[in-house]
């Protein structure tokens, strides 16, 4: 947002209290309702001015920065017992270390969006949304 990108996110634990009103949410699970965000923030020019217009809460990035240099994602996903799905887009600059995230979790499932950036569910959000339903369908089945 700070470099005028308008955000689509989830209402998910702090989320909404960090982004405030410079970012359209969308209620938790409905990946239906987040595509179509997506959808809309990208193709309507005046809902992304409105968006880019609400800011960003630059006040807490010296925070969030503090509490991320405390995570560890690889040997964190080595403890996760549910399926992992990891989805990078083809020009990720994160395929790079792909191979020591399925090393650390040799069960997940490896997912290349083509033309996709880092920012999958914005650059391919149709394709994005399809992968999460049907990761949902597979973990329900």
């Amino acid at each position: 947002m700070a470099v005028g990108t308008p955000v689509v996110a989830t209402a998910v634990g702090g989320v909404p209290d960090t982004v405030g009103d410079a970012a359209e949410l969308t209620p938790p699970g409905d990946a239906d309702a987040l595509a179509n965000a997506i959808d809309r923030v990208l193709r309507d020019p005046e809902l992304a001015a409105d968006v880019i217009a609400g800011g960003v809460a630059l006040e807490v990035m010296d925070d969030a920065l503090v509490e991320l240099r405390q995570l560890h994602p690889v040997a964190s996903l080595s403890r996760i017992t549910q399926p992992i799905w990891l989805v990078n887009g083809t020009l990720d600059h994160f395929r790079l270390e792909e191979r020591r995230y399925l090393a650390a979790a040799p069960d997940a499932r490896l997912i290349h969006v083509p033309g996709a950036t880092h920012m999958v569910s914005l650059t391919r959000p149709r394709e994005f949304t399809r992968i999460l339903l049907d990761a949902v369908d597979s973990t329900a089945a």
